[in-house]
């Protein structure tokens, strides 16, 4: 009996202090930046500029911005917790094809972006996105569709509660973050430890735009079941699509359902006031 104890104890105690270094070191369980682009819009027949925005708390962040003469909306883009953007071009060339410009921030600490990525500041990174857009670019709040990914529903809707977009859109998103430690670890407490929150199912209550969630329905990250659960929580109107597909390849797979579910939901979507005309001047 007292060896049975003594083993548990042992158990207990190890794992107990493997939960407490996985806590202190939480961001590298969440982020998993790549500094190496290995590709750009050009590289895919795409025409894009590079922008340097400078956030709140002074760190510089880099993004893409693809212009699209024709596009009554433009993506807002914020990506998932792995490599960077170079990884995502064909996505981006995706949507622009679909008739969309896109802007696509890179987060602090990935690809050539200054700092480290947290929780609070990837929302000050979409925050600079957002006002670079809409302030410097000026496109008109009510011509933005914010996106987000994976990790990147985060940022999207935190962002979505702060300013009034056309629409959000996300896909694959998560719960929360504690919600993901219990299904990444789920015979350790890590949940209990983490920081990070990312509370989507709680903030999408907030978000008074039109929304549509995506998920993959063999997503082997983040189950369809959190999606669904996003979803149930926002308001209306909504749209909803579960494409067969794994968590980074649903689009791939199921392209032709993935671009019909796009362009369905943008047909709901009230069209733009056009843009005011240049002020009149006379010739001289």
């Amino acid at each position: 009996m007292r060896i049975v104890l003594t083993i548990g104890v042992t158990v207990l105690l190890a794992v107990v202090a493997l939960s407490g270094v996985m806590a202190l070191k939480e961001p590298t369980f969440i982020y998993f930046p790549s500094r190496d682009l290995i590709a750009t819009p050009a590289q895919v027949g795409v025409a894009y500029q590079d922008r340097w925005i400078t956030t709140e708390d002074g760190v510089t962040v880099h993004a893409w911005y693809l212009p699209n003469p024709a596009a009554r909306h433009t993506v807002l883009d914020f990506h998932g917790n792995a490599g960077n953007l170079g990884d995502r071009v064909e996505l981006y060339a995706r949507w622009h094809r679909l008739g969309l410009a896109v802007f696509a921030i890179e987060y602090r600490g990935y690809g050539r972006s200054q700092g480290t990525p947290s929780e609070q500041r990837l929302y000050r990174d979409a925050h600079a996105a957002w006002t670079d857009l809409t302030g410097t670019l000026a496109v008109p709040p009510e011509r933005v569709v914010v996106a987000g990914r994976s990790l990147g529903s985060g940022p999207a809707v935190q962002l979505a509660t702060e300013v009034r977009p056309a629409a959000l859109v996300l896909e694959n998103p998560m719960t929360n973050t504690p919600d993901m430690a219990r299904v990444v670890y789920p015979f350790l407490p890590v949940s209990l430890l983490v920081r990070s929150r990312f509370d989507n199912v709680r903030k999408i209550r907030d978000v008074t735009c039109p929304v549509m969630v995506i998920h993959a329905e063999q997503d082997e990250i983040i189950p369809p079941s959190m999606g669904r659960r996003v979803f149930d929580a926002a308001r209306d109107p909504k749209q909803w699509a579960l494409l067969p597909g794994g968590h980074n390849d649903f689009d791939d797979v199921s392209t032709d359902a993935y671009l019909a579910a796009w362009r369905a939901f943008l047909d709901l979507l009230p069209d733009p006031e056009p843009p005011p005309p240049p002020p009149f001047s006379k010739g001289g």
